[in-house]
């Protein structure tokens, strides 16, 4: 008699389901998990995480809001042209550094950045991310802090911020946090290497953030304890 086992991103898609209708008994294929970040937005904030005037910074082609460009372990990742300023970076379980050029404009005192994940590139949603710090200086340490106040879309509308440096990917069975946010400031990363629209050099200064997200897989409960919770759903059901 062959032997069927249930695990990884199976076992998960099998828990979401028993938590919620608890009609899924059977067993999905298993497939490639992914993580996708699919835009950052940063902008100014004032010291409580709030929007501070209209500085900001997109991963948004053909607009008039300026471009960030972001590097992903050291590589570009979107970019040279402004027609190239979206960004699509698949994240797996470990850390993943990240750097975020960006054009100099008027120097505030605090940076906030909201991360956009998902299958999709929707300009007009609410982030999944969005956190906030001091200005880096380069002899500072800015604390990284979660913000719910009003913040910026990908496309420059206001809405609330997730109030929250993690988030759990229910699709992959992933969670990813952000840590060490740090923008603006005198250090070594502070020359002239983007522009506006542009990835090359302005004769302006760059402003350069950085942050790192650790994606984590969250363990897939045991075969007993989803054949538990479809029972259960199933039970329900016959109730109502």
């Amino acid at each position: 008699m062959q032997r069927h086992t249930i695990h990884g991103h199976t076992a998960r898609m099998l828990f979401l389901c028993a938590l919620g209708t608890g009609a899924c008994l059977s067993i999905c294929e298993d497939s490639e998990a992914s993580v996708v970040l699919q835009g950052l937005s940063v902008f100014a904030t004032d010291a409580q995480g709030g929007i501070y005037e209209t500085s900001q910074w997109n991963t948004l082609g053909g607009d008039l809001i300026y471009n960030a460009w972001v590097r992903h372990n050291g590589s570009w990742k979107n970019g040279p042209m402004d027609a190239d300023a979206a960004i699509q970076i698949a994240l797996t379980p470990g850390e993943h550094d990240f750097e975020v050029w960006c054009e100099q404009t008027i120097l505030r005192q605090h940076y906030g950045i909201n991360l956009f994940f998902g299958p999709t590139h929707n300009i007009w949603a609410a982030p999944n991310i969005s956190v906030y710090s001091e200005l880096w200086t380069g002899s500072n340490s800015p604390t990284t802090l979660p913000t719910s106040a009003d913040t910026r879309t990908l496309a420059g509308t206001t809405t609330p911020g997730s109030g929250s440096t993690s988030w759990i990917d229910a699709a992959s069975g992933m969670q990813i946090t952000i840590t060490d946010w740090q923008f603006g400031g005198d250090h070594p990363l502070y020359r002239d290497a983007v522009g506006s629209y542009s990835r090359g050099k302005s004769n302006r200064s760059d402003y350069v953030g950085r942050f790192t997200l650790t994606v984590t897989e969250i363990p897939a409960p045991g075969a007993a304890t989803l054949a538990a919770l479809a029972l259960a759903g199933a039970a329900r059901r016959r109730r109502r």
